[in-house]
């Protein structure tokens, strides 16, 4: 029984991860207009803890001037690295790069050789999926 759930692409090859980049126009002129984590852990009715690291998962909300917006969810988040553009950079990507290797998926804002030492936004999980989200205006 496939537990895929419906609506939604998964990225579990480069061939995928290709796909995802060429939907998205390699993210090019992209924001990131929204991320949320979610580690597992909760605050329970009696006021107890439940301490846990089992989640661990990052969604992000991406719009672009080229496709619609963009929801990418990572799953078992091993590490993430959130770097947003300050005063003497800007917030809108140019490209982004997606590996997947050694069971896991790597994305980052922008061109990445060297994934350890990227110093913009990265992300690195065991799973991603994405789907495209309705098309909206949103005014600040």
């Amino acid at each position: 029984m496939d537990s895929r759930l419906p609506g939604w692409h998964y990225v579990t090859t480069q061939a995928e991860a290709e796909a995802l980049l060429e939907q998205a126009e390699d993210f090019h002129d992209s924001v990131l207009a929204e991320l949320h984590y979610v580690s597992g852990s909760r605050l329970n009715a009696d006021r107890s803890l439940t301490v846990c690291n089992t989640v661990r998962q990052v969604s992000m909300e991406f719009h672009s001037q080229w496709c619609p917006p963009l929801e990418l969810v990572f799953e078992g988040v091993k590490g993430l690295d959130l770097r947003p553009g300050g005063n003497n950079d800007c917030s809108a990507l140019m490209t982004a790069t997606l590996r997947v290797r050694d069971a896991a998926i790597f994305f980052c804002d922008g061109f990445c050789e060297d994934e350890t030492a990227y110093s913009g936004t990265k992300i690195l999980s065991y799973s991603l999926r994405w789907r495209n989200l309705k098309s909206s205006t949103t005014s600040i």
